[in-house]
């Protein structure tokens, strides 16, 4: 994962940021890196399975002969199947080598020894979808005030408690699952994962989601997605009020300020200045902010891409006015 990101995106786009934090190694997060494709691919999937749904009911309304040419239509329709059938193996065999991760092929499935938790946020048009799993978190600003898009999920919360107890597990005074992670769901660790018993959703840490939907307005400015190091330090209403406090400074050349230094200086100002606490500043940081509004697009312009819009633009200018002497300045420049 990245330690610190920009992304802008406009509420008339389709856009999927997210976050993949490894608990304990890099295979999972490296499977993880995925799930936005993934995840606008299903989104996706009920409209173009209600398409394939209208195109058979209109082939089956046709009417067809029982047989033709010494063909019987049972006969062809078997032959389909068959040949659907291997398409899908096909397809199937295919999508498992995208989802592979590369230098895993003939190993041990990912995820076995790791985990990870997962944000991931899915903008379409004016909605606002976000599904979570584990203690990252989501949050929108309103009009500056913080909104939770995400719930952390953490062993001592009640629900979590009783699927964990259910499971066969225990959570210890420190709220950690069996003495271990301090989390409730995840993605891989499988090792918490083993009762034959109950379905993946109910093991003592599950990959089920909680998912809210927001619909956007001018109200919401911008949206950060970051791991539990930054929330373990901040609340959602600080981090919203330093983000705030920080997008509409501008620097020495006037410009608003990159959202990729603000996210640095979030950082900072997250971490400990030792380690001789209790261990708060000092866990792994991850983050991403991401505008709902466009903003100065001219500060994510290299200065040479600046000065060559400016000569395009000046030398249409003057040939525009038909002034000889703008279009030599032009050229010059």
């Amino acid at each position: 994962f990245s330690s610190n990101s920009e992304r802008g995106t406009e509420a008339g786009q389709v856009g999927e940021p997210g976050i993949p934090t490894g608990e304990a190694g890099p295979s999972c997060s490296s499977a993880s890196d995925k799930l936005p494709r993934v995840a606008k691919s299903k989104f996706f999937e009920d409209s173009e399975d209600e398409s394939d749904e209208a195109e058979e009911e209109e082939e089956d309304s046709e009417e067809c002969s029982e047989e033709e040419d010494g063909y019987s239509s049972e006969e062809a329709e078997n032959e389909e199947d068959e040949d659907d059938t291997e398409e899908a193996e096909e397809d199937d065999e295919e999508e498992e080598e995208e989802m592979m991760v590369p230098g895993m092929e003939g190993k041990e499935e990912p995820g076995s020894d790791s985990g990870t938790t997962a944000v991931v946020a899915l903008i379409r048009g004016k909605q606002l979808i976000v599904a979570n799993a584990g203690d990252s978190r989501c949050v929108v600003s309103e009009a500056g005030k913080a909104l939770d898009m995400s719930y952390d999920h953490k062993p001592e919360d009640e629900v979590e408690l009783a699927r964990i107890k259910n499971a066969g597990g225990k959570v210890t005074m420190d709220g950690r699952v069996n003495g271990g992670l301090n989390l409730s769901r995840a993605i891989g660790d499988h090792f918490y994962k083993r009762n034959k018993n109950l379905p993946p959703e109910e093991q003592m840490i599950s990959a089920l989601p909680d998912i809210k939907v927001l619909t956007l307005t001018d109200d919401h400015e911008f949206m950060v997605i970051a791991c539990d190091g930054i929330w373990n330090v901040m609340s959602s209403q600080e981090v919203v009020d330093f983000i705030q406090s920080k997008i509409s400074q501008r620097d020495e050349n006037g410009e608003l300020r990159l959202l990729s230094s603000i996210v640095e200086e979030l950082l900072d100002q997250c971490l400990a200045p030792d380690t001789s606490g209790d261990g708060t500043g000092c866990d792994n940081m991850t983050c991403i902010i991401i505008c709902f509004k466009p903003r100065n697009t001219a500060e994510l312009q290299p200065e040479s891409g600046k000065r060559k819009l400016e000569e395009v633009l000046s030398t249409e200018g003057a040939e525009e006015n038909g002034n000889s002497d703008k279009k030599k300045k032009a050229k010059r420049d």
